[in-house]
């Protein structure tokens, strides 16, 4: 499960959208592997984030981040195709819990409802 000690620290100061977006940007891929995209292969270093909504309750948060990022369709030419693989700038959108105390979060998809009737157990 992602850890953002940071982001949860700085909640309710001035640096809180700064803070998400480096702690976001800074980690493992799979760890955003909700995200959709077009290209098969997400590249290292291209994921930028924008926070959009929160909602606080409880000790914990309901964030919905956007992303920029990079992807490649790999595995579409043969091996001897001088052909460079492009890039492609890609957008999507993630929802977020974030437990205030722990920093733990949980990544869900972008249609992941924002009113919940009960919220998701993080484990």
């Amino acid at each position: 499960m992602p850890q953002l000690p940071q982001s949860a620290a700085a909640w309710g100061t001035p640096d809180f959208a700064a803070t998400l977006q480096q702690e976001l940007a800074a980690l493992p891929l799979d760890a955003l592997n909700p995200i959709p995209e077009r290209g098969n292969h997400l590249l290292p270093g291209s994921v930028q984030a924008m926070l959009l909504t929160v909602q606080s309750e409880e000790g914990r948060l309901h964030l919905r981040v956007g992303l920029f990022f990079r992807s490649q369709l790999l595995g579409c030419s043969c091996a001897d195709d001088p052909t460079p693989v492009p890039e492609e700038n890609e957008y999507g959108e993630l929802a977020l819990w974030l437990e205030l105390e722990s920093g733990e979060a949980m990544i869900l998809p972008d249609w992941f409802p924002i009113e919940l009737q009960e919220r998701p157990k993080l484990e």
